[in-house]
């Protein structure tokens, strides 16, 4: 080995520690895999069992089990359970577009791990370089960093296990769940077929009244909500404003989740927090403006432990450091009629993913028409 290409050791122990203290965020996992590998495109492949399916949560990409063998050089990495590099991956006679290059850009060398426990591929990354090949140094160093990349998958599967063990769920509310799946495609065919618009404003209203018993019995909401916050924060632009960061203020903590959920759709929304009771609440604005942070939009619970949401708003909206948008998340009739002055919006429970648009979509509007003025 020349000596460009040894390997301090004390460089492969700070990327181990590099991996192991950002193990919580997937985005920078994948900033630290595209910097360590020197490469332009990563990849990360999870394993979904029941669907037999590999999937990448960033880019979206999915590829089936059934399509991974020796005719393609993925395939033969996930038969052979093998590390493989190519330098020049399009004339690998294993090479195959629709496999290997999905998304068809323009690529030289690539290399593929698998991630093996208990003999079966968990998990596989895939490193990809536009113009030059990998340096022997680049793959020395991917070889002595190995046990990182297994943790990667080793802290999914540990997550998975936690959030099913704080959230189980039993069979019966999977069976209504799945039941309450169907009655949700019954709605869309009738709605899509039927020529009657009274009868179409009806299954409108029941469509939404089903979509949110849907979100409430959800048996992966935690799980989906924390991808999509992860993915947020990687894709985002901490100095863009027109990105929207939501605090959800409410002592039910089902409330909180579904709402969550139900924000987690808008890419324009880069950070969704939540506070359980009225002292807290007060406490992360607090913080946040003391940092000169911010936070666009707070969905408030008014009948909250500590203070009520109504005593949050009223500071809120003595403070002339604060632009927080309001949003009143309470059933209570005289709470909304009384102080409509300290509230921009009111969202009614059980919430609707429509009226949840709609309010957000208005929020957006008028920060694009302040950013014009």
């Amino acid at each position: 080995m020349t000596a460009q290409n040894i390997v301090d050791p004390e460089e492969i122990r700070q990327i181990n520690a590099d991996f192991s203290s950002s193990i919580d965020d997937l985005g920078e996992i994948y900033t630290l895999l595209q910097k360590t590998t020197e490469s332009d495109s990563v990849e990360i492949f999870f394993f979904n069992q029941k669907e037999a399916v590999f999937f990448d949560k960033v880019k979206g990409s999915k590829i089936e089990t059934k399509y991974l063998d020796e005719n393609s050089f993925m395939g033969h990495v996930y038969t052979t359970q093998k590390a493989s590099v190519s330098q020049n991956i399009a004339k690998s006679p294993r090479f195959n577009t629709a496999i290997d290059n999905p998304f068809k850009i323009n690529i030289e060398a690539q290399i593929v791990i698998p991630v093996v426990f208990d003999g079966k591929v968990e998990g596989m990354i895939r490193c990809s370089r536009k113009e030059q090949p990998y340096t022997q140094r680049t793959l020395e160093i991917i070889k002595r960093i190995m046990n990182s990349f297994k943790d990667i998958f080793l802290h999914e599967r540990h997550h998975m296990d936690m959030e099913m063990q704080r959230h189980p769920f039993s069979l019966e509310t999977v069976e209504v769940y799945k039941a309450i799946k169907e009655v949700k495609k019954i709605y869309q065919h009738l709605l899509v077929h039927t020529q009657n618009p009274e009868i179409e404003k009806l299954l409108k209203e029941g469509g939404t009244t089903i979509d949110s018993v849907f979100q409430y019995l959800n048996p992966n909401m935690d799980n989906v909500s924390r991808v999509k916050q992860q993915l947020r924060q990687f894709k985002k632009n901490e100095n863009d404003n027109t990105f929207l960061k939501v605090l959800i203020a409410d002592d039910v903590s089902m409330n909180v989740k579904i709402l969550n959920s139900m924000l987690s759709h808008d890419s324009q929304i880069s950070e969704i927090q939540a506070a359980y009771d009225g002292n807290q609440t007060l406490e992360m604005l607090e913080r946040t403006c003391a940092a000169n942070d911010r936070i666009d939009v707070l969905f408030l619970d008014h009948h909250m432990p500590g203070k009520l949401g109504l005593e949050i708003a009223e500071i809120l909206k003595s403070d002339s450091r604060c632009n927080t948008v309001i949003v009143s998340i309470t059933n209570d009739p005289d709470a909304i009629k009384n102080h409509m002055n300290l509230y921009d919006y009111h969202l009614s429970k059980p919430f609707s993913k429509a009226a949840i648009e709609t309010i957000v979509n208005k929020i957006k509007d008028d920060r694009m028409k302040q950013a014009i003025a």
